[in-house]
C-alpha cells in the first residue's frame, strides 16, 4: 500500500509480506505480516501504531522519517530483526513505546525512540540506537548495546547487555536509579567514557561489569547521584569525576582510579591491582586500598583517611 489517509483506522495485513509507505489515521495504524513488515515513510496515528512481522523494517535509506502515534507504539519482529533505516524518529506522544526483536537484533543506529510513558527496547541479539527517551527507559539486549544517549524523565533508566559490551555517551535518570550492567566492557563512544546520572534525592548510579566471557573494563566520565554511586568490574574501573549525596564506591578486580570525588558520606576506591584518587572530599571516611600501589592526592574528610597498598602508598 502506498499513501493512505483515513479518518478511522489503517490496516495492512499480509500472510507473507506487508508494506505501507505513508499513512495518516484518525485512530490506529497497523501493519501485520507473516514474513516481512515494512513501513518506509511518515506515519501519524490518532491512537495506536503497531507493526508486527517475522522481520520489521522502518524508514528508508537516505530519508528523514517520523512515525508517531498519540497512543502506544508497538513494534515486534518475532523471528528476525527490527531495522531502522535512514534518520528515523519513532515516538509515542501520549503513551508507551515497545520495540522487540524476539530472535534477532534491533539495528537502528540513527533512530530516536521516545515516549511520554515507558520506553522499552528488547532484543535476543544486539541493540543499536541513536537516542531513547521515556518516563522510564529499559534497554535489554541478549548481546551488546551501542547507542548515543538514554534519558528517563520520571523513573528508572536501565541498560543491560547479557552477552557483550555497552557503548554509549550518557545515561540519565530523573526520579529513579540509573543502572548499567554488561557482561563485558562498559564505556563511551569516545575515550572520555560513559556519563551516568541519577537526579533524585534517593536515586543511585549503579554500574557493573559482571563475570562473563573474561575480564571486562569500565570507563566512565562524569557520575552524579542524589544518593549512592557504585561502579565495579572484573578488570579496570576508571572514572573522571563522581558526585554523590551519600557514598561513592569504585571497586575493580584490577586497577581502580577516580579523578575527583565529592561525597556526603564515604569515598571508597579499591583495586585488586592499583588504586588511585586524585582529589576527594567526603562527609565521612576516604579509603583508598590496593593489592599493589595505592595513591591519594588531595583529601578532605569528615572521618578517617586511609591509604593502604600492598606495594607503595
Amino acid at each position: 500500500l502506498g499513501t493512505a489517509n483515513a479518518g478511522g483506522l489503517i490496516l495492512v495485513n499480509g500472510g507473507g509480506n506487508a508494506s505501507l509507505v505513508t499513512g495518516t489515521a484518525g485512530t490506529s495504524v497497523t501493519a501485520t505480516a507473516g514474513t516481512q513488515a515494512t513501513v518506509s515513510g511518515n506515519i501519524t496515528a490518532g491512537s495506536t501504531y503497531t507493526v508486527t512481522g517475522g522481520s520489521v523494517t522502518l524508514g528508508a535509506p537516505g530519508t528523514t522519517v517520523t512515525q508517531s502515534a498519540a497512543g502506544a507504539v508497538t513494534i515486534v519482529a518475532a523471528t528476525n530483526d527490527v531495522q531502522g533505516l535512514g534518520i528515523l524518529t519513532l515516538q509515542s506522544t501520549g503513551a508507551t513505546l515497545d520495540v522487540t526483536a524476539g530472535a534477532g537484533d534491533i539495528t537502528a543506529g540513527s533512530t530516536d525512540f521516545s515516549a511520554t510513558g515507558a520506553a522499552n527496547l528488547q532484543a535476543a541479539g544486539n541493540i543499536a540506537f541513536g537516542n531513547v527517551t521515556g518516563a522510564s527507559v529499559n534497554v535489554h539486549a541478549g548481546g551488546g548495546i551501542n547507542g548515543t544517549s538514554v534519558t528517563s524523565t520520571g523513573g528508572l533508566a536501565t541498560l543491560v547487555a547479557d552477552g557483550s559490551d555497552i557503548v554509549a555517551n550518557s545515561v540519565s535518570a530523573t526520579g529513579g536509579n540509573a543502572v548499567v550492567d554488561a557482561k563485558q566492557n562498559i564505556g563511551g563512544k569516545t575515550s572520555a567514557g560513559l556519563s551516568v546520572s541519577a537526579q533524585g534525592a534517593f536515586s543511585d548510579v549503579l554500574v557493573n561489569q559482571t563475570a562473563g566471557f573474561g575480564t571486562g573494563n569500565v570507563t566512565l566520565a562524569t557520575l552524579v547521584a542524589g544518593q549512592d554511586i557504585k561502579a565495579s568490574a572484573q578488570g579496570n574501573v576508571a572514572a573522571t569525576s563522581a558526585t554523590a549525596g551519600r557514598d561513592i564506591s569504585i571497586v575493580a578486580g584490577q586497577d581502580a582510579s577516580l579523578g575527583t570525588a565529592n561525597a556526603g558520606g564515604l569515598i571508597l576506591v579499591n583495586g585488586g591491582g592499583n588504586a588511585s584518587l586524585g582529589v576527594g572530599t567526603a562527609g565521612s571516611d576516604i579509603d583508598v586500598m590496593a593489592v599493589n600501589n595505592a595513591s591519594l592526592g588531595t583529601a578532605n574528610a569528615g572521618g578517617l583517611i586511609l591509604v593502604n597498598g600492598g606495594g607503595n602508598a
